[in-house]
């Protein structure tokens, strides 16, 4: 015969509120928090680079990229890509886009590119079908 019957809980109430250790040990850390702090501190001051690492982080948190809008203004089509993707290289020298804006304006660019010459594919081939209908060969 199993153990526990299938489907049922075998602790229908669950654990009662407030008996988790977790509370209590967060209560005893939060009454110590200033002795604690002060021990952190002086290990950083004398060398521990575990403590100095703890501290730092909490100082000076690392840095995650800010998005921004950047202002993208139409560009001539007949510009060379490789004049426009010096353009925006000097743009990224200069710090006006970061590297990650610059990649993504240049990926934006190349997906223009590809529709760009899709369409003109697409084009041809109704051309070429409407010549052929002209000339009566199918």
């Amino acid at each position: 015969m199993p153990k526990f019957e299938e489907g049922k809980s075998g602790n229908p109430n669950g654990r009662p509120k407030g008996t988790s250790r977790t509370n209590e040990l967060r209560q005893r850390l939060h009454s110590r928090s200033n002795e604690l702090m002060d021990s952190v501190i002086d290990a950083a001051v004398a060398g521990d680079m575990s403590a100095m690492k703890m501290c730092l982080d909490r100082i000076l948190p690392t840095l995650k990229p800010q998005e921004s809008n950047i202002f993208i203004c139409a560009f001539d089509s007949d510009l060379p890509l490789i004049d426009l993707n010096n353009k925006i290289m000097e743009q990224v020298d200069v710090g006006t886009l970061t590297a990650s804006q610059a990649s993504d304006l240049l990926s934006l660019i190349k997906l223009k590119t590809e529709l760009s010459e899709a369409e003109n594919k697409d084009n041809s081939l109704v051309k070429e079908k409407q010549w052929k209908k002209l000339l009566g060969t199918h």
